[in-house]
């Protein structure tokens, strides 16, 4: 078990393994749906150790995301009464879904573009917006426009900042400075 004592040399064998991106995308797909840890806390390790495929990594979070918003708009468009509205009543949101409702028909394509940059759960506003008739659309542009400037805003800061911030968290822990990423894993600057 000597990834227990050495919890980087495991995060650079998971990262390299053939599953990794599409375990990326269905994890992104989960946390747009069910899980409430935001992406950042998977992708920025992620990004840092993958350097060589770090505008991958962000575009596959996207559309892990956008799969899962497009499902929670479906069921909310195409079945609230015999999934959507059973589904809300069972994780007891209705008194977040009937506020969803309101600030929908409040801000409409704003609401969306609000929630998408933000780490808090989108289950009831995909499900709203599918229910209270936001257009297609609409939901579609701000889903892609607030998660893709959140999840390539990442990716920004990570390409600009990342060796610096792990070799600034490595000496301050370790009373040295080691690079995070492997020779070879840096994209050309």
């Amino acid at each position: 078990m000597k990834w227990l004592r050495d919890p980087r040399e495991f995060l650079h064998r998971v990262v390299h393994r053939r599953f990794a991106l599409p375990a990326l995308f269905g994890y992104a797909y989960l946390e747009g749906a069910i899980l409430p840890i935001p992406i950042e806390a998977v992708i920025v390790p992620f990004m840092q150790l993958r350097r060589d495929i770090l505008w991958l990594i962000p575009a596959i979070a996207l559309a892990g995301f956008f799969a899962s918003a497009i499902t929670g708009f479906a069921i909310g468009a195409l079945a609230y009464e015999q999934i959507g509205a059973p589904l809300i009543a069972w994780m007891g949101w209705q008194a977040q879904f009937r506020d969803a409702e309101q600030f929908l028909q409040e801000w409409g394509f704003w609401a969306v573009v609000a929630l998408g940059f933000t780490p808090l759960p989108t289950q009831i506003l995909m499900i709203g917006a599918g229910a209270f008739g936001v257009p297609t659309l609409s939901f579609t542009v701000a889903v892609l426009l607030a998660r893709g400037a959140r999840n390539f805003g990442v990716a920004l800061l990570v390409y600009l900042f990342g060796d610096r911030v792990a070799h600034w968290f490595h000496k301050r822990h370790h009373g040295h400075p080691a690079p995070m990423a492997r020779p070879g894993d840096q994209p050309p600057r």
